[in-house]
């Protein structure tokens, strides 16, 4: 089982967290640069087909594309058109740009976009179609992910052992994949991070602010923590050791915020909006003088001396002193557009109006697409079945998951009793997972794995289940790029390599790939509709033929009907937990996790049928 995919996984997480610019309960927030659409696409009937609106209100084009597209940048935008992507030129009648089709796309910046083709690996193209660069190997690593564009002349890219850097317009590496974690570039700088360990999973990491040579301005000190960026003004919004709310300058100067100020959102043109303790909102300045005063449940800046702001239903234009200046009406949701003006949404409608608050173009729109791109991120194409296969393949071993047996105490394995419920219990330690696929795992045990506590001397209210062995492990797959017969075909055959011998073999003419396959130990049960991007196998002791029959039947159905199981159809409602006094199980220490119960004198461990250990009698 690789390590690295462990890592890789939280460092997934990590990167998500920190690219998700936090969000102000109820109030407006932004990306630091974000380009200025020249079209939006709209439907104007219900269940019907997009096309795209000008900025003016008017159609340029209506009911042409079934999927949504995207926003027009530079030109052309994006859409997924069967089981492919392509790229159009804007105009009445859309122009194709592609060559080929796609299995990912981006968005034009600065006249180029990343993409990829079928077997391919990234690749750059101009507004033309024509290919410009071609994304190679960075000192022997795959360059398999990138973000959907470039950003002041650099693109994110990612290997497959979640490393982040930078290349520029000729697909050149400018900044090396060394990061764990990294944002765009905005106003000549990026956040990056580093894992300060990374032998050990759970260590800290290490967050920087880069310039476009790849020199650190900044290293953010452990005793502050990184709230939001604010590139722009060249600060950090953070929280330093006492949780106070602050912005850190460039220079590592903090400036502690107003107490009234709890939480901070949107920036933009010298002011920026924060909510209090009670969730309202409100607008200061750089200085942190109170601008608009906090009484909003929503408040985004459109101009330094013009907002947004609701308490409810009812929205308005507001002056830094708290006047109306346009009363924009009734909606459940509002935003501003620059050069369109606002969008005011309801549960099944939207509406452009101008800066008076009157209907622009006198349309109700169905549905507004806000997405740069088609896809979320550029994925290669180059030889990923290979590595998915080799991925999955490295789960089962011939004595149980991984380094881990069948057979091990659930105490040895369960990181925390709130994630157990009757016999099952979330094993993160084995949820493996890759730079473009999440995996995650539920051990299956032969008993319940523990119950309640009333003991007020039990740190954690849960006592642990003695005759709780590791049995199973159900893992739920998904993936970016679609499952079909050739990952089915390699993985399978990196699995004999391994020594798992094929009992039931995939039809590639069926909904969905199930095959079995059996080891010394450890039995395989794999269902997973083609042209999907779902999956769920089992792994079993080949001594527990019960399990086993139970899971074969239910991934054989779904199988079937072209699914995957749903997890109530795995596990079952869970049930009300039992006390531990009720199922006799007593701490072997006080204040200690760890628990036991007497064992019978005929009980039995049930991976090697040896009696227990004496440590747990």
């Amino acid at each position: 089982m690789h390590t690295s995919n462990k890592l890789t996984h939280r460092l997934g997480i990590i990167a998500t967290s920190i690219i998700a610019l936090l969000l102000v309960t109820g109030c407006a927030d932004e990306k630091p640069v974000k380009p200025i659409p020249q079209y939006i696409p709209v439907q104007t009937q219900k269940d019907g087909k997009w096309g795209m609106l000008a900025p003016d209100g008017k159609m340029l084009f209506a009911n042409r594309f079934t999927s949504e597209p995207s926003l027009v940048i530079e030109g052309a935008f994006s859409v997924r058109e069967d089981q492919s992507y392509n790229i159009y030129k804007a105009g009445a009648t859309p122009t194709k740009i592609n060559k080929k089709p796609l299995v990912s796309v981006g968005n034009y910046a600065d006249g180029l976009v990343p993409v990829s083709y079928s077997g391919s690996r990234i690749t750059l193209l101009d507004t033309d179609g024509n290919e410009k660069a071609t994304l190679m190997p960075v000192d022997g690593h795959e360059l398999v992910k990138s973000d959907i564009c470039f950003h002041e002349g650099l693109l994110v890219v990612t290997t497959p052992d979640g490393k982040f850097g930078y290349v520029n317009e000729k697909g050149e590496p400018v900044i090396k994949p060394i990061y764990d974690a990294a944002l765009p570039f905005a106003y000549g700088h990026a956040m990056v991070a580093k894992v300060s360990d990374p032998a050990n999973p759970a260590s800290t990491l290490s967050v920087s602010i880069i310039d476009k040579k790849g020199d650190v301005t900044l290293t953010v000190e452990p005793s502050y923590t990184v709230v939001d960026l604010d590139l722009e003004n060249d600060r950090l919004i953070v929280n330093d050791l006492n949780g106070h709310l602050g912005f850190l300058t460039f220079d590592n100067e903090f400036q502690q915020l107003p107490a009234v100020a709890k939480n901070v959102g949107q920036s933009k043109d010298g002011v920026f909006v924060f909510s209090n303790d009670k969730g309202m909102c409100g607008v200061m300045n750089l200085k942190t003088d109170i601008i608009l005063e906090p009484k909003y449940q929503y408040t985004e800046i459109v101009t330094a001396d013009k907002f947004i702001c609701s308490n409810g239903q009812e929205w308005d234009l507001t002056a830094p002193d708290g006047s109306t200046l346009v009363k924009l009406g009734q909606a459940t949701a509002l935003t501003y557009i620059d050069t369109y003006g606002y969008f005011a949404f309801d549960k099944v409608t939207a509406r452009l109006l101008d800066d008076n608050g009157k209907p622009k173009g006198n349309q109700t729109f169905f549905g507004v697409g806000l997405n740069s791109a088609a896809c979320s991120s550029v994925r290669s194409d180059w030889k990923t079945d290979d590595r998915l296969a080799g991925d999955l393949a490295s789960i089962p071993s011939a004595t149980g998951v991984g380094t881990i047996p069948w057979g091990t105490p659930a105490e040895q394995l369960v990181p925390a009793p709130d994630a157990a419920s009757g016999i099952y219990a979330a094993l993160p330690q084995l949820s493996l997972s890759g730079i473009d696929y999440i995996l995650n795992c539920v051990g299956v045990f032969s008993g319940p794995v523990g119950a309640t506590d009333s003991n007020p001397q039990s740190d954690e209210g849960f006592t642990f289940n003695p005759l709780a062995f590791l049995a199973g492990a159900d893992f739920y797959l998904r993936t970016e790029s679609e499952i079909t017969p050739t990952l089915i075909n390699k993985m399978t055959a990196q699995l004999q390599k391994n020594g798992f011998a094929l009992t039931t073999a995939p039809d590639s003419k069926a909904k969905a790939a199930f095959f079995e396959m059996t080891g010394q130990q450890t039995a395989i049960i794999f269902c997973a509709p083609y042209n999907g991007h779902d999956a769920n196998f089992f792994l079993y002791n080949t001594a527990d033929s019960t399990l086993g029959n139970r899971w074969r039947e239910i991934l054989r159905k779904s199988a079937e009907s072209g699914s995957v199981p749903n997890a109530d159809t795995l596990f079952g409602a869970p049930g009300k937990p039992e006390t531990a006094e009720a199922a006799n199980y007593v701490d072997r220490t006080p204040g200690s996790r760890v628990s036991s119960r007497t064992l019978p004198a005929a009980a039995k461990h049930p991976a090697d049928a040896e009696p227990a250990p004496a440590e747990m009698q």
